[in-house]
């Protein structure tokens, strides 16, 4: 049972879609953040690689933008 956490996966998963949304990028971050610990929390560390490597991503697509 995932409990507080799987809570926080729903909440930050849908805090992190509408980030993406408006392109805020701290608010993504933020949501991010959030989101990775309660997978990491429960266990589900493949879907924590998958979001690690998607954030990776999206910061070098940033930093080639500066």
């Amino acid at each position: 049972m995932e409990g507080r956490w799987g809570e926080e996966i729903g909440a930050s998963g849908g805090a992190l879609e509408a980030a993406l949304e408006i392109d805020d990028p701290v608010t993504i971050n933020r949501a991010g953040h959030n989101l990775v610990r309660a997978l990491i929390e429960t266990g589900r560390l493949q879907d924590t690689r998958l979001r690690v490597a998607r954030a990776a991503d999206m910061l070098a697509k940033a930093d080639t933008l500066l």
